[in-house]
């Protein structure tokens, strides 16, 4: 079983400094709501865990959208930094990756790379810590591994140091992981081969292979495949897409949108998918809103230049009635849209779903006996961000997490909360009074009030 646990972010959006635990105890479950006033860091949360799954996979990180994730400067030319530190329970071992991500303009970048482990309560260990250091006189970038001992004495096998070189450098230029690169995990697999089959190793030689290269690899690999099979997040510029006539959709791994408001061509081996996806909300859609199922006319056909497809159009039927998909509400289209998420979330221990925004459109008791479920009964981890208060009193106050208006500490967690008090209450309260240590700023009626006259009399 794989969890992450903690999230530490550095210079990332407008997060200075934050350290976010996530929930992963038995006793209350795997579920973590993060709530707070606008513009303190929530959807930053949900884009750095996409951001650390790119990374995981060794994909490129994508544009504009990317750099975005890095504090700006004053300065547009001056190089910008972000750290994001995350741990996890791998089988029980505390592991932990951390990495410095750069950007220039030219798009974010790894600059440093760290992974460590923490082995059957042992000191924390680092496996393997690799940075760039240019070359001032060439400007060539060249990669500095650490342990320095034994990743000398590693790279030192079967020219493993040049090809390091060779694929950091790519790397680099891609705007992707080193560490996750998969031709560098093939490499580093076949030196672990060579070196396991020699019989007379050099002390330091064997000693590294034991402490660095192998448990390296073993987490390199756990953590790629729970990056490609167990992360799955959905922002806020998926969730838009509802409101634009389009549903969030899994295909493969990664999300596509179908056109709601009309017939719609996709490439045949959607069609599985599709039907699944209409299997799984019509198994649990009939629970949180009785009388409600979802269906699908598909028929083959080909689109414009040749190709084979399927046409597919999405109706829902309430009590007999047939209704377009795109006229539902954007409550019901959203649930649909992470429906099959949440399931995955319920029945896989090594899953973890990232929703901002989960609430955006959801009856507000439906939303607390959807969370309560899946915290009591879901096998796998679900990490979200909302506005509605309702969740604060349905999830245990170990739950939840609260952002902040100072940017220095973003995150903290629900305080003095006893037995048989409304965590609900205590929050609103707390920031009604101004007495919230930082939770919201409050906002003075009065001051609104003539700010909106104002804006009126300057629009006449």
């Amino acid at each position: 079983m794989i969890r992450l646990t903690m999230l530490r972010l550095d210079g990332t959006k407008n997060i200075r400094h934050g350290t976010i635990r996530l929930t992963h105890d038995p006793t209350i479950g795997s579920v973590t709501g993060i709530y707070g006033p606008n513009g303190t860091g929530k959807t930053t949360v949900i884009e750095t865990i996409r951001t650390l799954r790119l990374l995981m996979l060794g994909a490129p990180l994508d544009g504009e959208q990317a750099s975005m994730l890095v504090q700006r400067t004053p300065d547009p030319h001056e190089p910008r930094q972000a750290t994001i530190h995350a741990e996890f329970l791998i089988d029980g071992t505390p592991t932990a990756y951390t990495v410095v991500l750069a950007t220039d303009g030219s798009g974010l970048k790894p600059e440093r790379e760290t992974i460590t482990i923490r082995k059957n309560g042992a000191r924390k260990r680092t496996l393997i810590d690799c940075w760039m250091l240019q070359n001032t006189e060439t400007g060539l970038l060249t990669p500095v591994t650490a342990p320095a001992g034994a990743w000398n004495s590693l790279t030192a096998t079967a020219h493993t140091g040049d090809y390091l070189t060779q694929e950091a450098a790519l790397a680099h230029s891609q705007h992707r992981s080193l560490l996750f690169s998969p031709g560098l995990r093939d490499r580093l697999t076949r030196l672990s081969g060579l070196l396991h089959s020699q019989t007379m190793l050099p002390a330091a030689r064997g000693k590294a292979l034991a402490d660095n290269l192998d448990p390296l690899l073993h987490t390199l690999t756990r953590l790629n495949s729970y990056a490609e099979h167990g992360i799955r997040t959905v922002t806020t510029r998926q969730a838009a897409s509802v409101c634009f006539g389009y549903t969030p959709f899994m295909h493969d791994g990664r999300f596509d949108i179908l056109d709601i408001g009309r017939p719609c061509f996709v490439p045949a081996g959607m069609r599985m998918e599709i039907d699944r996806m209409i299997r799984q909300a019509n198994t649990v859609l009939p629970t949180v809103i009785p009388g409600l199922t979802l269906h699908c006319d598909m028929k083959d056909d080909t689109d414009d230049e040749g190709h084979e497809g399927v046409r597919v159009f999405l109706y829902s039927q309430h009590d007999g009635t047939r209704i377009p998909f795109w006229a539902e509400s954007e409550g019901i289209r959203r649930i649909i849209g992470i429906l099959s998420l949440l399931v995955r979330m319920f029945n896989e221990p090594d899953t973890l779903i990232a929703v901002d925004e989960l609430d955006s459109g959801i009856f507000e008791i439906l939303l607390g006996d959807m969370l309560r479920t899946l915290a009591n009964r879901g096998l796998g981890q679900l990490v979200f961000t909302a506005h509605n208060l309702r969740v604060l009193e349905v999830l245990d106050r170990r739950s939840i997490v609260f952002s902040t208006t100072d940017p220095d500490d973003r995150f903290v967690n629900p305080t003095g909360v006893h037995a048989g008090n409304n965590l609900r209450d205590m929050y609103i309260r707390a920031v009604s009074m101004g007495d919230g240590n930082g939770l919201a700023s409050r906002t003075v009626r009065s001051h609104l009030a003539v700010a909106l006259m104002q804006a009126g009399e300057d629009a006449e």
